[in-house]
């Protein structure tokens, strides 16, 4: 997929496609059959593809390579002539790579930090529930946040979300899609350690001593001291 535009729909086809599930075939003329696409897809692109989108499964299924070398006027030439015959040697070179290698790198298994950091621009770049997490949360085992709503002034968890999303010009997720997005943000890209939801509890930290609400384990929103 060259030069792709912004997705502006949902990516439900995309991740069927990407993610082994049962696709639909149909030739003119032929019942229809269902078949798994084993291949992969290549995408470039300028921006961020899937803007917006805040679920995990495309960190899961995304390996970026960012190519942001800037070649300057003079040295632009035509490069296919220059390709074309070291196309053989290079077919030669990935047959004869160890397959337990490719295996390895097409999962993202062997990412160098370069790469990780490039990932991880792309994600803040794209998901706005990531890009607030990057600048106002932090990891504090043994802490807590509560979850609240909209109306605290950003000391809640999901007030601050909100601030940022005005401030930023987003629209933030509602509260009912909130806690279960952010925990999977955090348990499954990030690798947060012990972060789940307490519904109908009461703070456990003196913090929020007797407090009662629902709260984010292991969280803490950064004071104006922390940001960096």
């Amino acid at each position: 997929m060259p030069d792709e535009d912004k997705c502006k729909g949902g990516i439900g086809a995309f991740k069927k496609v990407t993610g082994g599930d049962l696709l639909r075939c149909e030739k003119k003329g032929k019942d229809a059959t269902n078949f798994t696409y084993k291949g992969m897809v290549m995408i470039s692109s300028n921006y961020p593809v899937f803007q917006g989108e805040n679920s995990t499964a495309l960190s899961r299924r995304t390996i970026l390579a960012q190519f942001n070398r800037t070649i300057s006027e003079a040295e632009q030439r035509e490069m296919m002539p220059e390709f074309v015959p070291e196309l053989s040697a290079l077919t030669n070179n990935l047959l004869a790579m160890d397959n337990d290698l490719i295996v390895k790198t097409l999962k993202g298994l062997n990412a160098s930090e370069r790469m990780k950091e490039s990932t991880q621009a792309y994600q803040v770049r794209s998901n706005p529930l990531l890009a607030w997490v990057d600048d106002y949360l932090a990891y504090d085992e043994g802490g807590e946040e509560p979850v609240g709503n909209n109306s605290e002034g950003g000391c809640t968890l999901y007030s601050n979300y909100c601030n940022y999303c005005k401030n930023a010009g987003n629209s933030p997720k509602s509260l009912q899609n909130f806690s279960a997005d952010l925990v999977d943000l955090l348990t499954n890209n990030l690798g947060w350690k012990g972060v789940k939801k307490r519904s109908g509890s009461k703070g456990r930290t003196e913090k929020h001593k007797g407090a009662r609400g629902s709260f984010i384990d292991n969280v803490k929103i950064k004071l104006s001291g922390d940001l960096v």
